[in-house]
């Protein structure tokens, strides 16, 4: 399972809402897009097990929209 973060503008591995913005008083709030990526390991096909992925970003309406 991993989750990354968008800004706008760029993806991040992690996320601090806290952090400040450009005037380093606003925080920046929520990202405008989480993925969220499943590996499930498959063992059923006799061979090698293989890791399918799946992958879904999810909209963060709330956010700002101002990358930092």
């Amino acid at each position: 399972l991993r989750f990354r973060y968008f800004d706008g503008k760029n993806w991040y591995d992690t996320w601090d809402a806290t952090e400040t913005g450009w005037d380093y008083v606003t925080p920046v709030g929520p990202p405008l897009l989480i993925e969220i990526t499943l590996g499930i390991l498959d063992t059923r096909s006799g061979g090698l097990p293989t890791i399918n992925y799946y992958r879904q970003a999810v909209s963060v309406p709330m956010a700002d929209g101002v990358a930092r």
